[in-house]
């Protein structure tokens, strides 16, 4: 896990990317600030969080821009009530833009800036 700091819709917020998390999550709070409205989920999920309390999700913000390093991306953010931080930044959003290879037996992961690429790699 690392932690940044993103612009989001054109907001700078407080980031935990988390290649444990599956989705990617927004509080609430800045969902409201956005100006995007979110779209119901089809069915709600039910999410653990890391104290071992499941919370329902029913709200996505589909299509976020999220600025990393100079470089544009996209994210679904899910919308979660939490303390710690702004966004949680998952699997989903990660793998949107790294190329992972394995060779030799050893994983490697690329992405568009080498800074990012070892921050990256000292996850796994």
């Amino acid at each position: 896990m690392v932690t940044s700091i993103l612009s989001v819709l054109s907001i700078s917020v407080y980031a935990l990317i988390d290649p444990g998390s599956t989705l990617s999550y927004i509080t609430p709070f800045i969902a409201s600030k956005c100006g995007k409205l979110p779209e119901l989920l089809r069915q709600p999920l039910e999410v653990s969080t890391s104290v071992g309390e499941s919370v329902v999700v029913r709200q996505v913000y589909r299509g976020c821009d999220v600025m990393i390093h100079d470089h544009h991306t996209l994210a679904n953010l899910n919308e979660l009530e939490m303390i710690e931080f702004d966004v949680i930044m998952g699997m989903d959003w990660l793998a949107s833009f790294m190329l992972r290879w394995i060779v030799g037996g050893k994983l490697f992961v690329s992405t568009f800036r080498e800074i990012l690429l070892l921050d990256v790699r000292a996850m796994f």
